[in-house]
Order: C-alpha cells, then structure tokens, then sequence
C-alpha cells in the first residue's frame, strides 16, 4: 500500500529482481486483499519499467496462479470476501496487460494455456455489483484482444492459414470459452461490447469452419441483434463478419431481406 502511494518518488534499481520477489510473495498470500496489493504493485512495476523487466521466463507459473485465483473466486463466490477475490483477479489481469507491451510474454501466455483461463473471467461478467464486474471484463477483454492480435489467420501470401493459429483456435473452438465470449455483447456498456465484438470479429474473421456453426452453439446473432445499446461500428463490423461466412437462410430468419442482403454485399 505503500510502495502505491509513493510511486512518483519511489525508484527501483533492479525491478525485475523487485517483481520476483513480489511474485514469490503473491505465491504465498492467502487473504485475497493481500493478493490484491501486491498484484497491483507489480502491475505499477511492470508499466514503469517495462524495457527493465523485459520477458517473464516465470510465465507458466504467472498462469497457474491466474489459474488459482479463478477458481479460488469461483469456489468463494458467495462468501463476503467474493468481491475482493474479483478485485484481485483484475489487478492479475492489469499487471498481465502491461506485461504484453513485450512480445514474448503474450505469446508465452498463449503456450500455457492463457488464454482459455483467462477467458473464464468473462462468465461473472452480469454479477452484481456491475460497476465492479465490467471493469474487471475490460481488462480480461484487453489481455485476450491483445493476445489474439499477435496472429494473422492469414499468411504473407494472403493464404488462409491452416490450421488456424493456436490463440484463435483456442478460444473459437472451445464449447465452455465462446459462448463467455459471446455473452459479453448483452452487457450494458458500450465499452464492454465494443471490445467483446472486436475480440470475436478477430476470432471469426477467415474461420468459416466456426461461423457456419456459430449461432447454433452460442445464440449470437440474438446478443446483437438484442442489444438495445447504441450500435457500435465494432458491432456491426462483427455482424459483417458473421453474415459474410453464415447460410443465406438462416441469417434472413433473424434479419429483414434488404439488411441480409447489405451484409452479404458490403465491403
């Protein structure tokens, strides 16, 4: 609590020993606000001094503590410590996000499994209170959208990789994963949509295998066609996407003709 009230003063001479030992710390926390703390003391540690620290070689064990902290929320989402369990999961999140401004380190995220962890974090995304709730949506959706930025689904040549790469075949394919995802387009903040389309436009974009399917697994044309927010152009981008790879019949169910017609034409 200290370190965060005096950061403007505070200068570290070796910050990626600093950031170890905090992790080690973290490791052996067991009071959730604890957790919390030290969680955002290394998110603030990582942003100022990113080139310093550089790649997290401890990666695997950043995961399974992401791992840890998602179930131990879930498996105390009752109790009265269940909002500081969310509270310090953000925070987790935080200092990831910032950890990906190097390369390496959200590509090691996605070898061990990250992703479809981090992802999880998208299914209390309605629970009350919801201030708290899409705040910590924000930050998961800005390490996925990061994470899945780093790969084309299409090669120097303009080819359609095959497979698709790992990060999106791992989040597009999972049965528990999309439909997490896709819920997250009846949030009410256009913030939380606006990304969530973005993240699913990125995961669906060349991937037909998934899109022809996609409506029957996880009801997404009713969350956007649902959604009674202002039309954001991410939202529609994703519709676009959808329509372009979708059957002609089932998407004239659900649209007028004149619409259909506009999303399976446009650019």
């Amino acid at each position: 609590g200290l370190i965060l009230q005096q950061t403007e003063q505070l200068e570290l001479n070796n910050p990626r020993k600093f950031l170890i030992m905090l992790f080690h710390k973290l490791l052996m926390a067991v009071d959730p606000a604890h957790s919390d703390r030290i969680a955002q003391v290394m998110a603030w540690c990582f942003n100022r001094y990113p080139q310093q620290i550089g790649g997290l070689t401890y990666m695997e064990n950043l995961v399974g503590a992401l791992n840890l902290a998602v179930k131990d929320a879930e498996y105390n989402q009752d109790s009265d410590n269940a909002q500081m369990y969310d509270k310090y999961i953000e925070s987790f999140l935080e200092f990831l996000n910032y950890s990906f401004s190097i390369p390496i380190n959200p590509k090691m995220f996605i070898d061990y499994n990250g992703l479809s962890i981090a992802a999880q974090v998208l299914r209390g995304i309605h629970k009350p209170p919801l201030e708290q709730s899409y705040s910590r949506a924000l930050v998961c959706l800005d390490v996925l959208n990061k994470a899945t930025r780093l790969v084309d689904s299409v090669d120097e040549r303009g080819f359609i990789k095959i497979p698709v790469p790992r990060a999106k075949r791992e989040l597009a394919s999972s049965p528990d994963i999309l439909p997490c995802i896709a819920q997250a387009l009846m949030a009410k903040s256009s913030d939380v949509v606006g990304k969530a389309a973005i993240l699913l436009d990125r995961l669906l974009d060349n991937n037909s295998a998934v899109t022809s399917e996609l409506h029957f697994r996880t009801g997404i044309l009713f969350f956007i066609l649902g959604n009674d927010g202002d039309p954001s152009p991410a939202l529609m981008k994703l519709l676009q996407t959808i329509a372009a790879q979708q059957d002609y019949h089932l998407l004239r169910q659900y649209v007028p003709d004149s619409i259909a017609t506009y999303l399976e034409t446009a650019d």
